[in-house]
C-alpha cells in the first residue's frame, strides 16, 4: 500500500483511541462533581458546670446524670442557628474556667460575668441575663429565736411611726369625750383633772375592742365622739396588727440579719472560689472559706458549719427549694450580668457569629424552646485549674 494513505489511516486510528480515554475522564470529572460530600458540621467542645438554675445536673429516667438549664438551652439554640455540633464536658467552676483560659474547650455554656481577671484570659458574649448577688441564711428554728425575732420587730425603726400615731389617736379621742362628759358624766370626773384618767381608760378599752362597759358617755356629743372611735379603732387595730406580722414575716425567718456588705464581715461566709461572689468578696476585703461548688456551701449552712453563702440570688433561690430552714435575704448587694465565656482559640469570629445569634435568640422575635436535658462527659485533665486560680480566672458569674 502506498505510503500516502497508510498516513491517514494511522492518524484515524490514533484519534480513536484517544477519543474514548477523553471521555471517560470527563464521565469521571462528572460523576466526582455529582457526589461531591457536603462539609461536616463544625464541632465545639464546651464546659458546664453547676449553676441553677442556668445549669445543673438532674438524674434522668434511665438513672443517669444528664444537664439542664436555661443557659444549656440557650446555647443549644444558638449552636442549632449557626450549624454547629456541640460536646459538653463537666467541671467545676475553676476547671472550666482554667480549661477555657488554656483553650481546651471553645466555649463555656454556664454563665460568666466579665472581670478584669477574666477579661486577660478569654473572651465573653453578649449578656444574656442580669442578676444580683444576695445572700442565704438559716432559718429561725428555737424558741429563744423566735423571741428574740419577735422583740426586734416590735422595736425596730418602721414599727416606731404606727406607735405614734395610736398614742396621738388615743389622746385625742381621750380628750374630746374628756371635754364632752366631764361635767355632765361622774364618770369622768365632773370637771375633775384626774377624769382625764379615766376617759383614756376607755379610750384605750375601746381600741383593744374589749369594752368593759364601766365607763360610758351619756351625752349625745360624747356617743358620736365615742362611735367614730369604735370605727377609728377597727382600722387602728387591722393596721398596728398588719404591720407587726408584716414585720415578723419579712424580716423573718432569718438568724440574722444581712442589710448592707458590712454584716458580712461580722458573719463565718462561704462562697465559690474564682465565683463572682468571691471577686466580690475580695474586692471589699471580707473573708470567706471556699466551697467546690454553691451545692457543697448550701450544704454547710444547713449544718451549720457557716453562717452565710453568697451568690447570684436566683441560683441561691434554686439552690436551697425546698429547704424550710433556709432562707435567702431581700439584700442585693451588686447586680452583675451573665455572658457565656468564649476561648480565644476559635478567634473573633466565633465570637462574632455567637453574639449574632444570640441576639436574634434574645429579640422578641426569636421565640423560645422548652428546657431539654444534655448528655456532658467530665471535663478532661487539661482543665485542672492554674496553681494560683483566685488570681489568674478571676471569679464566677
Amino acid at each position: 500500500m502506498p505510503a500516502g494513505r497508510i498516513l491517514p489511516l494511522v492518524l484515524l486510528a490514533l484519534i480513536g483511541l484517544l477519543a474514548p480515554g477523553r471521555s471517560a475522564v470527563a464521565a469521571q470529572d462528572a460523576g466526582a462533581a455529582g457526589t461531591e460530600r457536603p462539609r461536616a458540621p463544625e464541632r465545639f467542645v464546651v464546659g458546664v458546670f453547676e449553676a441553677p438554675p442556668f445549669s445543673e445536673p438532674v438524674r434522668g429516667a434511665n438513672g443517669a446524670m444528664v444537664w439542664m438549664g436555661t443557659a444549656i438551652q440557650l446555647f443549644e439554640a444558638v449552636a442549632e442557628d449557626l450549624g454547629i455540633e456541640v460536646e459538653y464536658r463537666a467541671g467545676t467552676e475553676e476547671e472550666v474556667l482554667a480549661a477555657l483560659a488554656l483553650g481546651t474547650i471553645d466555649a463555656c455554656a454556664s454563665p460568666l460575668a466579665p472581670t478584669p481577671a477574666r477579661l486577660r484570659l478569654f473572651d465573653f458574649s453578649h449578656p444574656f441575663a442580669t442578676v444580683g448577688l444576695a445572700c442565704a441564711l438559716r432559718a429561725e428554728d428555737t424558741m429563744l429565736d423566735e423571741l428574740g425575732l419577735l422583740a426586734d420587730g416590735l422595736v425596730k425603726a418602721s414599727q416606731r411611726r404606727t406607735y405614734l400615731i395610736l398614742l396621738l389617736a388615743l389622746v385625742v379621742a381621750a380628750v374630746l369625750l374628756w371635754i364632752l362628759e366631764r361635767s355632765r358624766n361622774d364618770d369622768f370626773g365632773s370637771r375633775r383633772i384626774h377624769g382625764f384618767g379615766s376617759a383614756l381608760w376607755w379610750a384605750v378599752v375601746t381600741l383593744t375592742t374589749v369594752g368593759y362597759g364601766d365607763k360610758v358617755p351619756r351625752t349625745p356629743a360624747g356617743r358620736f365622739v365615742a362611735g367614730v372611735w369604735m370605727l377609728a379603732s377597727l382600722v387602728l387595730t387591722s393596721v398596728f396588727t398588719a404591720t407587726i406580722v408584716s414585720s415578723l414575716t419579712v424580716g423573718s425567718l432569718e438568724t440574722v440579719r444581712v442589710e448592707t456588705p458590712a454584716d458580712l464581715a461580722r458573719l463565718r461566709v462561704v462562697a465559690v472560689p474564682s465565683s463572682i461572689a468571691a471577686y466580690w468578696l475580695e474586692g471589699l476585703g471580707i473573708e470567706f472559706t471556699g466551697a467546690s461548688s454553691l451545692g457543697e456551701a448550701v450544704t454547710r449552712l444547713a449544718r451549720g458549719e457557716c453562717d452565710a453563702v453568697v451568690a447570684p440570688s436566683i441560683e441561691l433561690r434554686s439552690a436551697t427549694r425546698g429547704a424550710s430552714d433556709l432562707v435567702v435575704g431581700k439584700a442585693v448587694f451588686a447586680e452583675e450580668y451573665m455572658c457565656f465565656g468564649l476561648s480565644r482559640r476559635r478567634g473573633e469570629e466565633f465570637g462574632r457569629r455567637i453574639d449574632g445569634a444570640l441576639v436574634a435568640r434574645m429579640s422578641p422575635a426569636g421565640g423560645a424552646s422548652a428546657l431539654e436535658a444534655v448528655e456532658v462527659a467530665p471535663l478532661p485533665g487539661g482543665g485542672a485549674p492554674p496553681a494560683n486560680p483566685s488570681t489568674e480566672t478571676g471569679s464566677e458569674r
